[in-house]
């Protein structure tokens, strides 16, 4: 006694490839990006610390997969001898002046676990200026910190609802088979 399994192999593979591309379309979706961006006009030697505030990553838009700090600034200082120093500090670093050349700039990855959460944070910046001479007002730092979050969105979304398609092809596949099983077994009692 042969059986035709013809039927159920096709079913079975069509199982498969549902399953296959419900998987891909799942999990192929583009990583996202939030970029935020603070510009601090010119901080004067021995100011009250500046901070610049900016958002946190709220967890419920995704899985945050890769923090990006951008600093792009400029010391101005008089051409006779000086010594600067400045810093940002992050929440889980603290970026130093060089102590030399009139650009302070800076390209990082950051951990992530301390960018997550609901509310802001604070970038301070800190500034002193010692010149040997007289020092002239235009003396200062300004620019730019941005910070851009790169992250999962579908980490956000319940998987549920995708599952239910592959769940109801598999349910249907199994009920076809069941009847051409059905239909066979009342043909040979016939």
């Amino acid at each position: 006694m042969s059986r035709d399994t013809s039927l159920s192999t096709k079913v079975a593979v069509l199982t498969g490839l549902t399953v296959l591309v419900g998987g891909a379309e799942i999990s192929g979706a583009d990583a996202a990006t939030i970029f935020q961006t603070q510009s601090f006009l010119e901080l004067l030697p021995n100011q009250t610390p500046a901070q610049l505030a900016y958002n946190l990553f709220n967890p419920s838009q995704g899985t945050l997969t890769d923090v990006h700090i951008v600093l792009a600034s400029g010391v101005f200082a008089p051409i006779n001898s000086f010594n600067t120093t400045a810093s940002i500090t992050l929440p889980s670093t603290t970026i130093n002046y060089p102590g030399s050349g009139t650009t302070f700039n800076a390209d990082l990855h950051e951990p992530i676990g301390s960018y997550q959460g609901i509310g802001q944070f604070s970038a301070t910046q800190n500034f002193a200026f010692n010149c040997e001479g007289p020092c002239t007002s235009a003396e200062g730092w300004s620019g730019h910190l941005d910070i851009t979050y790169t992250y999962d969105p579908t980490a956000a979304q319940t998987p549920l609802p995708a599952a239910l398609p592959l769940l109801a092809t598999g349910v249907a596949g199994l009920g076809v088979i069941g009847a051409v099983r059905r239909k066979r077994k009342a043909k040979k009692q016939v």
